[in-house]
């Protein structure tokens, strides 16, 4: 966090904007991950 606001200037609004934008997209892209339910787990 404080890497990214040292990028904005100090601006704590924009560096929170970020790392919500990396959960977003995390969120996002769990959706598209394959379905593991039911299927036995690799050695």
């Amino acid at each position: 966090m404080g890497n990214l606001m040292q990028t904005f200037g100090g601006s704590y609004a924009k560096a929170g904007a970020i790392i919500t934008l990396v959960y977003l997209v995390g969120i996002g892209l769990i959706w598209l991950a394959p379905e593991t339910k039911g299927k036995p787990l690799p050695e």
